[in-house]
């Protein structure tokens, strides 16, 4: 993380350059044909753009969140968020006005999902949520599953392995030519206090400065903790494997399964997609399955269980259990 001219930060998120009034959990900032600015600003509904936004297209409704789409403007979006804000897109600035008092980590999870994560789609990639990792052949493997099946647990193994990550929840995955790269997505995680505690106990060299106990989002009790650099991977690289993490059994040892057919695969990459409802009303369902397809053709798709994790004596045995158990 660099400061280059007052109060401008600059950082590199989802393999993009990022030029932000405030400090991003970041990766170092790296050469990057796609730039973006993001900044804090009243957003006036009265402006062209998105003038009286419920009688325009209203695109994706869940829950108290909603999308707006500009008919006259078709690459920029509109959007609030409850308990966090509104914000405005393009595919070169994201635009944020945070609620008041909007506590510090909420901000940047608001940075990170409904602006940045949600403007990969007008630079026409599909963001996925899960995990990712690098291989030892400098590949990348993904990681999907439900919440609560212990993706956040196995990126903080990973971690105290000495296996550097790409991201534990949205997945910038790129198509070039016949092949899908991941990128280094950014360098916080939301883990529970003690996940992180016992990866620091386990690991003393990796302790990072940046860790606080203030929860990461509105209505969850984990923290943002931001890890260091050198745990993450630096580069984009070519997706080669697939896994589906299943909820630890009791008395589990770990298991990988034998792969999965190509049409299990495509079900299962679209239940795992980030904001899957705008696939449809961004007119990117076919760039989906051309994806998807592509990911079946390319890989194999494996079910993995994790061990138990409380048959180890320390945090750092069970992290070298998974290491072998993802054979990396």
């Amino acid at each position: 993380m660099t400061q280059e001219r007052n109060d401008v930060f600059s950082s590199q998120v989802y393999g993009q350059y990022i030029e932000s009034d405030f400090i991003l959990p970041g990766l170092a900032p790296a050469y990057s044909q796609n730039n973006t600015t993001l900044k804090r600003q009243v957003i006036r509904l009265a402006h062209t753009t998105f003038q009286q936004p419920a009688q325009n297209k209203r695109i994706y409704v869940r829950l108290n969140h909603g999308i707006y789409r500009s008919p006259e403007y078709p690459n920029h979006l509109f959007g609030t968020v409850d308990q966090l804000g509104s914000f405005r897109l393009t595919p070169s600035s994201v635009t944020l006005a945070p609620i008041d008092s909007l506590p510090h980590q909420h901000l940047i999870s608001f940075a990170l999902g409904s602006g940045l994560g949600v403007q990969l789609y007008l630079r026409q990639i599909i963001p996925m949520h899960g995990m990712a990792f690098l291989n030892s052949d400098n590949t990348a493997s993904l990681v999907f599953g439900m919440s609560g099946a212990g993706k956040s647990t196995l990126t903080a193994a990973c971690i105290s392995a000495g296996i550097p990550v790409f991201s534990d929840d949205i997945l910038p995955i790129e198509r070039r030519d016949h092949e899908l790269f991941i990128h280094p997505a950014h360098r916080r995680l939301k883990l529970s206090q003690q996940l992180v505690s016992e990866l620091m106990v386990s690991n003393s060299n990796i302790q990072s400065p940046d860790h606080t106990a203030e929860s990461a989002y509105p209505g969850t009790d984990k923290i943002g903790w931001v890890a260091p650099q050198q745990s993450f991977a630096h580069e984009p690289a070519r997706v080669s494997r697939l896994y589906l993490l299943r909820k630890v059994r009791h008395q589990e040892a770990g298991s990988v399964s034998s792969p999965m057919s190509s049409f299990q695969t495509i079900n299962l990459l679209r239940r795992f997609v980030y904001r899957p409802r705008l696939l449809p009303f961004l007119g990117l369902n076919k760039l989906f399955f051309e994806q998807a397809s592509l990911l079946s053709q390319t890989t194999q798709l494996r079910e993995i269980h994790l061990p138990d994790i409380t048959h180890f004596s320390s945090f750092n045995n069970y992290a070298c259990k998974i290491k072998e158990l993802l054979q990396v």
